[in-house]
């Protein structure tokens, strides 16, 4: 497993977690399994970053916890840390304004 892998395998595990914690009825991994379709032995491994999933499974566990698929796929810190940033910045000649604030 090369480092790309390893980091997408966790950031999956990660987001799966953080939406567990927050939805008190798939906390479980066993409750998890049993909306989604998806083996609670493979969401262990999964959680453990043991294991990566097919894009069948990160849809069906999205869809269990009502989400797109990519939302378990992206670092939300980070992109929300990102358009933070660009919002502060000043525009410059390469940044447009944005319509309407003239």
């Amino acid at each position: 497993m090369d480092g790309m892998e390893s980091a997408a395998r966790k950031l999956l595990a990660k987001n799966i977690k953080a939406k567990m914690d927050r939805n008190p009825d798939l906390s479980a991994q066993t409750a998890l399994a049993g909306k989604s379709g998806v083996a609670q032995s493979y969401i262990s491994r999964i959680l453990r970053s043991k294991s990566g999933a097919t894009i069948d499974q990160i849809w069906r566990i999205a869809k269990a916890f009502g989400c797109q698929p990519f939302e378990l796929l992206v670092d939300s810190e980070e992109t929300r840390r990102e358009a933070i940033e660009r919002m502060l910045r000043p525009p410059g000649p390469e940044q447009p304004r944005e319509r309407g604030h003239d």
